[in-house]
């Protein structure tokens, strides 16, 4: 990958057997919040008791959305590169947790105000979310030092492990082993208990003196005992869990920009993957041997696999829906000259930002524009590379401008009997 691409580099249905763009059967835009937020499954009958903040921001997600708050994220100003932000925030109760780009650090937030709670040392300023764990956290800086601690974010082990590579992905985690995908084409396994080195794959990659090491090395996905994940090469491999040996590999990416920055999923007894520049390739699980092939598609990004239906988006300025076992591509909605982060799904809408600074919000399965956003204040949001953190009403969106909003939608309190799902035309068996 050159230079002039690394900066923006870095980053169905819910009623089976529905068909995508049966207008007859696609899913509602209901605005009955407890029937919406049960059809769209983020509730479940006997949940617990929630504190007050998620009782703020429960419901079902729906446009459009309003300011909440904003954080000004800490500059020290050691940094003279342009500024880029691709920590995902990750929710958690009533907290935040999140990091930046221009300050060493994990921040917790209160999640109602943005207020900093607490600081969580680390050498890196951190970009890769942090993994949850039953008893704790795995957090990863940016210059690689990897810690666990626990639910008060003490240190668990005597010293962090120190990869020694650039990571901007969270790690994975496989039973006892922490799996690191990093920058330098290296994939690490770290044990669980103890924080020591079990084994590493290094992926040979040439470069030219133009190159620049792949930026967002996705993080590595688990399946059965095998670790498959992407390289700048435009490869990706499948590694043996227990040893770290190599399995397989196969060529994806192709063309002058081949790396593969999208994490690998996995759909039935196919692998899904893409290049950078394209294409998006499904291979069989067993044999590798392809499937199917959309030369038209590519990832710059993370993808999102909801119900049979793949969204990516690429290099081209475009966001799209594929189907999973087809290729099919079943709708393209473009921008000129435009550069996406990765898609993000929350209810029936496909989020994305682009990283000349705009928040659009796009219908899953008509690939329509419904939504975007732009601040009441008339300020620039200054690029969004980042994927979006979505839960209940709330959406947190950081920017590169340096500051993280949140963003809320409306409670959709109906007194109207035709928004019910019994009165509406648009209902479906189930409701």
């Amino acid at each position: 990958m050159t230079a002039r691409t690394a900066a923006v580099a870095l980053t169905g249905l819910l009623v089976g057997g529905c068909a995508a763009g049966d207008a007859s059967l696609r899913e509602p835009q209901l605005t009955h919040p407890p029937r919406t937020a049960a059809w769209l499954g983020e509730v479940e009958e006997g949940q617990g008791t929630a504190t007050a903040v998620e009782r703020q921001y429960d419901g079902a997600f729906r446009l459009p959305l309003s300011d909440d708050w904003a954080w000004e994220m800490p500059d020290q100003g050691r940094w003279e590169l342009s500024r880029l932000e691709l920590n995902t925030p990750l929710i958690d109760g009533d907290r935040v947790l999140v990091g930046n780009s221009r300050t060493p650090g994990l921040f917790v937030l209160d999640r109602s105000s943005g207020l900093v709670r607490q600081r969580i040392d680390t050498p890196g300023p951190v970009q890769a979310a942090p993994l949850r764990l039953d008893d704790g956290w795995l957090v990863v800086d940016s210059f690689g030092t990897l810690l666990r601690l626990d639910h008060d974010f003490k240190a668990v082990w005597p010293e962090p492990h120190q990869l020694n590579a650039t990571v901007y992905r969270a790690p994975a985690l496989a039973g006892d082993l922490i799996i690191v995908g990093t920058a330098s084409d290296t994939v690490v396994a770290v044990g669980l208990d103890d924080g020591a080195w079990r084994w590493s794959y290094k992926r040979d990659v040439p470069r030219t003196s133009t190159d620049l090491a792949i930026l967002g090395a996705p993080t590595p996905t688990i399946s059965g005992d095998t670790v498959m994940t992407g390289f700048a090469d435009g490869s990706i491999v499948g590694l043996d869990l227990a040893t770290g040996g190599l399995r397989w590999d196969a060529e994806v990416g192709v063309g002058k920009f081949p790396d593969v920055q999208a994490e690998v999923l996995v759909h039935g007894d196919t692998i899904l993957a893409a290049g950078f520049g394209g294409p998006v390739v499904a291979l069989d699980a067993r044999t590798r041997a392809i499937r199917w092939q959309a030369d038209t598609a590519g990832a710059s990004s993370s993808m999102v696999l909801v119900s049979g239906l793949l969204y990516t988006s690429d290099s081209r300025g475009r966001v799209q829906a594929l189907d999973a076992d087809t290729g099919n591509i079943e709708w393209t909605w473009e921008l000129n000259d435009r550069q996406f982060g990765p898609p993000v799904r929350a209810g029936g809408w496909i989020l994305v930002g682009d990283v000349a600074g705009t928040l659009y919000a796009l219908d899953r399965f008509e690939g329509t524009l419904a939504w975007k956003y732009n601040p009441e204040d008339g300020t620039h949001i200054a690029g969004i590379a980042a994927g979006v953190a979505v839960e209940g009403r709330q959406l947190l969106v950081p920017t590169a401008a340096g500051r993280l909003l949140s963003l809320v939608g409306d409670v959709g309190v109906s007194q109207d009997l035709a928004e019910e799902p019994r009165h509406r035309r648009d209902r479906v068996l189930g409701w």
